[in-house]
C-alpha cells in the first residue's frame, strides 16, 4: 500500500518521513497564523518549527549516510542552508524586522519545502526505497 501524504504535499515513499513532512508544515502553519494573529507567540512557534526541522533533517541525513546515498552532501547542504535561514529570521523578529521574518517565513520557507520535497526527497526516497529492499 503506497504511503498516504497530507493533503497537497508529494510523498516520498516512506510513511515515516511523510508523516513528518505533514507536521512540519503544521508547524509552519502554527507560525504563520501567529504572526497574524498572535505576535507575541511568533517566537515560541518559531523554535517549535526549528527544532522540529532540526530533528527531522538528522533523522533523513542518518538514514542517507546508513545507506551511501550518492548526493548526501548536496542534500545536506540544503538542509543547513534552511536552518541557516530560520536562524536569520529569528534575529529578525528580535531586532523587530518583522516585515523581513514574514516573507521568509510564510513564502519563501513554505515554497523551498515543497520544492525539497518535490525533488531531493523524492529522489531519496527512492534510492532508500531500494536500498532497503
Amino acid at each position: 500500500m503506497a504511503p498516504r501524504p497530507a493533503a497537497g504535499l508529494p510523498s516520498v515513499g516512506l510513511e515515516p518521513i511523510d508523516a513528518e513532512h505533514a507536521q512540519a508544515v503544521e508547524l509552519m502553519d502554527r507560525v504563520r497564523q501567529a504572526l497574524e494573529h498572535t505576535p507575541d507567540r511568533v517566537q515560541e512557534h518559531l523554535c517549535r518549527l526549528t527544532g522540529f526541522l532540526l530533528s527531522h533533517f538528522q533523522r533523513e541525513e542518518l538514514l542517507m549516510r546508513e545507506h551511501g546515498f550518492f548526493a548526501f552532501p548536496l542534500h545536506k547542504a540544503e538542509h543547513l542552508r534552511v536552518l541557516e535561514g530560520l536562524e536569520r529570521a529569528r534575529g529578525q523578529l528580535e531586532r523587530g524586522d518583522v516585515e523581513t521574518a514574514r516573507g521568509y517565513l510564510q513564502e519563501t520557507l513554505p515554497e523551498w519545502f515543497h520544492n525539497h520535497i518535490l525533488t531531493m526527497d523524492r529522489v531519496t526516497g527512492r534510492c532508500l526505497l531500494e536500498a532497503i529492499g
